[in-house]
């Protein structure tokens, strides 16, 4: 079924920062430049701002760490920033897992002209976290990738996205798809959430929807915010009822976004 997750303002930190989750002290966060990518700087941000005990590695090629914001004074002092590259550095990725409790990797991208690494870096990730023993991951990927292809049957623009991934944009669809391999392959237990459209001016509603492409009926919406892929993961983080499996995520309808309010 299609399904809907109005999540609390307690229970995301936005009225009050609670207490880190239990057996939740330190995460590690992958990020980059591009869409997917920026969703891991929500990531960091969300993570700080929801509990006001938990330390954060944000970890980043140097030239792509410069997009990270400054946090609050408070939280920036629970934020170690790592400069390395995920996709050639498997001893220094490593070092930035040991001792985490869970890692989120916001790496790949799906625009064109970009250096696709996500798959080397999510290879080398798969190989850190095993060696340090951490096992928790949850992943971002993309709609439309293996089992969710064509992307959003819905809507004439999915199939338009799919027909891009398979043409202009192939080597994203097959970097993608490599890296969803690494994590299905290993015996990590991995999230892999597939966005649909991250509009850059899409308003955050603090809120997602789970969607099941047997299902009817569909969705009608395109786009999730930024933001709420972020909200997403890391309820996968804090609070997980998924394992070893694939989502696709979008906005919810404006009705139900206005019944949790």
């Amino acid at each position: 079924s299609v399904r809907a997750r109005m999540v609390p303002d307690e229970a995301r930190g936005m009225s009050g920062a609670a207490a880190a989750a239990p057996g939740v002290g330190v995460l590690t966060v992958l990020f980059a430049k591009g869409g997917m990518g920026d969703v891991g700087r929500h990531v960091v941000a969300q993570a700080l701002q929801r509990h006001d005990a938990l330390r954060v590695r944000a970890v980043a090629r140097p030239e792509d760490m410069a997009l990270l914001d400054a946090q609050p004074a408070g939280a920036e002092a629970r934020l170690e920033r790592i400069e390395l590259d995920p996709a050639t550095d498997g001893p220094g990725l490593e070092k930035a897992v040991s001792g985490a409790d869970a890692v989120v990797s916001c790496i790949g991208n799906r625009q064109p002209g970009f250096e696709r690494w996500g798959a080397a870096g999510t290879r080398n990730l798969v190989g850190a976290m095993s060696r340090a023993g951490v096992n928790r991951v949850v992943a971002i990927s993309s709609v439309g990738v293996k089992s969710d292809f064509p992307p959003m049957p819905w809507c004439w623009q999915g199939y338009l996205f799919g027909a891009m991934l398979k043409t202009i944009i192939r080597s994203a669809y097959r970097d993608i798809t490599a890296l969803e391999g690494a994590l299905a392959t290993s015996s990590l237990d991995y999230v892999l959430v597939r966005p649909t459209g991250l509009d850059p001016n899409e308003v955050p509603v603090k809120a997602y929807r789970l969607v099941d492409r047997n299902a009817r009926p569909y969705p009608k919406e395109l786009t999730i915010a930024k933001e709420d892929c972020a909200l997403f993961m890391l309820d996968q983080i804090f609070a997980p009822t998924l394992s070893r499996t694939a989502v696709t995520i979008v906005k919810p309808p404006p009705a139900e976004t206005a019944s949790s309010k």
